[in-house]
């Protein structure tokens, strides 16, 4: 879907195949409605990608899968054991985890692992 100027309204009839045709929506209230429904879907987008981990967190995450030490994982990452800590601790908190062993469970149902 597209929308020009919040007037008018370009949406596919075919989401399979975009080149088939479009249908032009000029009634404002249906331009309303259509405006209404994408600004709810890309506010879930967006908070969707916030709640993705970043980079440092999935790294951190399979290395706590593979390591049994803290010592070990900061070094494979190269940052300070309080640094590694404080990473495992936030990404428990932010998965309602316990422990890292449902840390990592979390994290797989979520696909970040």
């Amino acid at each position: 879907m597209v929308v020009f100027d919040r007037r008018i309204a370009l949406v596919v009839t075919d989401l399979a195949d975009i080149t088939c045709g479009a249908l032009i929506v000029h009634q404002p209230s249906l331009v309303s409605k259509l405006l209404t429904l994408f600004e709810a879907r890309w506010c879930r987008s967006c908070a969707l990608a916030d709640n993705l981990p970043s980079d440092i967190e999935r790294r951190v995450l399979r290395t706590m899968a593979r390591v049994d030490k803290d010592e070990a994982g900061a070094r494979e990452l190269g940052m300070s054991v309080q640094t590694y800590r404080s990473h495992v601790t936030a990404l428990m908190r932010r998965l309602g985890a316990q422990n890292r062993f449902r840390a990592a469970l979390a994290a797989r149902e979520r696909n970040w692992l």
